[in-house]
């Protein structure tokens, strides 16, 4: 993922979301935090910080994080 993400092709904010959310997993949320802002529209940015605040019990930054995201894609 590490690869195709520092490629830069099409499925560059895809592999940029999976190693957020990988991080995530591991419990490394400081990494998975330092690559939200990199992500952009099109690697879902909202929706991962919406689940590190959701793994966190932070149900209403969650919340607003998923809300956000539902209102840049319309």
């Amino acid at each position: 993922m590490r690869q195709v993400a520092d490629a830069g092709g099409r499925l560059a904010p895809k592999a940029r979301r999976g190693l957020a959310n990988l991080s995530r997993l591991a419990g490394d949320f400081p990494t998975a935090l330092a690559a939200v802002p990199t992500l952009g529209w099109k690697g879902r940015h909202h929706r991962v910080l919406g689940d590190i605040h959701w793994s966190h019990a932070a149900t209403d930054q969650a919340v607003a994080a998923f809300e956000a995201g539902r209102a840049d894609h319309v």
